[in-house]
């Protein structure tokens, strides 16, 4: 985890790391002279920007008002973690937690109401949903651990902003040891024989299943990680792999009127 950081240094030093993003601004250069602070920040923040990245679309309709204004704004691109989404990944460890038994009220910040309607996909307790939970978490939070970093870049030189919480104690397994991958194949293992025994009557269905909860999936910081997350929570609450999803559509219309927006900020 780490405090939100400047968009401007940011700039710099990819300017002087990135040569495909030095060379873009010398193009650029060439066309309209030379860049001030604030035209090197826009054009990293339009270079940079993330198509997967958890705030899409705003950071697109970010990025084409910092184009029209000429002043760089707010941003997360690609595997970093914004505050917000930091949030939104630990309502599921928080919630799992909860549902597997952990009597501690979820911390502050954290939506309760997405909270519950996590807690519901699980659906009933059963010894063989409970261990898909373990194992759930396992992967959830080996990504955590070793994978992800919170933060945000700023247009502001000073960056102030939305904190990072530290929800660590929340990855601790009933044995007191943290939830994970690395170094706990053997709980993996003894976890997934659990599994196996548990819906030895219907075995493939197990092992796809075993196979979807083990994948890790998208990183914390994609857009789609909140669906991957409901995916594997619903398949743990069917005892079958993608069973009982929630819908998941948008219609066209969103999309056409989102572009539209993006359009008319970048015609200004």
């Amino acid at each position: 985890m780490t405090a939100p950081l400047s968009l401007h240094q940011f700039a710099r030093d990819m300017f002087a790391e990135d040569a495909v993003f030095a060379g873009r601004v010398a193009h650029f250069e060439g066309r309209h002279g030379a860049f001030d602070a604030d035209g090197l920040a826009v054009t990293a923040q339009a270079n940079y920007l993330c198509w997967f990245d958890a705030g899409f679309p705003d950071t697109l309709l970010g990025a084409c008002r910092a184009i029209a204004s000429g002043r760089s704004g707010t941003m997360t691109p690609c595997l970093l973690v914004s505050p917000k989404r930091w949030r939104e990944v630990h309502q599921y460890v928080v919630a799992t937690q909860r549902w597997l038994g952990d009597p501690r009220q979820a911390p502050r910040g954290l939506d309760g109401i997405a909270v519950s309607r996590i807690k519901a996909l699980l659906g009933e307790r059963t010894p063989a949903r409970v261990t898909l939970a373990e194992l759930y978490l396992s992967v959830l939070c080996e990504g955590l651990l070793h994978g992800a970093t919170c933060g945000q870049l700023t247009g502001e030189d000073v960056a102030a902003g939305d904190a990072c919480h530290d929800y660590s104690t929340w990855y601790v397994r009933s044995d007191g040891r943290l939830y994970g991958i690395r170094g706990e194949e053997a709980f993996v293992q003894e976890r997934s024989a659990v599994v196996r025994e548990e819906l030895a009557d219907r075995l493939p269905e197990a092992e796809e299943l075993l196979a979807g909860i083990l994948d890790g999936g998208r990183p914390a910081c994609a857009a789609r990680f909140p669906r991957y997350q409901d995916v594997h929570l619903a398949s743990i609450g069917a005892l079958r792999w993608r069973g009982n999803l929630p819908s998941d559509e948008r219609p066209r219309g969103y999309w056409e009127g989102l572009y539209a927006e993006a359009a008319a900020w970048r015609r200004a």
